[in-house]
């Protein structure tokens, strides 16, 4: 059985334009590493713009950012609400 432990790294809020309206980034303790590369409002950013390059194209499924990092999110009217997950 394989099993996975999901931790949120993120929540974000973007508007229609891919433009931040509200973002919270949380750094797990156990994996210091896992934001690490999110350190500063420059990387952020860049980063919110490459999820809502992907966001705006998909049908709606979860999309893997990258082998340890995925993000579900939810269309609602002008807005798009990401939720990235850590995988361990």
């Amino acid at each position: 059985m394989n099993l996975t432990l999901y931790a949120v790294t993120a929540f974000i809020i973007l508007d229609t334009d891919g433009n931040r309206v509200l973002s919270k980034y949380y750094r797990q303790e156990t994996n210091p590493s896992s934001s690490k590369g999110l350190a500063n409002t420059k990387e952020q950013r860049a980063f919110e713009k490459g999820l809502w390059q992907k966001t705006k194209k998909s049908g709606g499924s979860p999309i893997a950012l990258s082998p340890s990092l995925s993000s579900t999110y939810l269309r609602l009217l002008s807005l798009t609400y990401n939720l990235c997950m850590c995988t361990f």
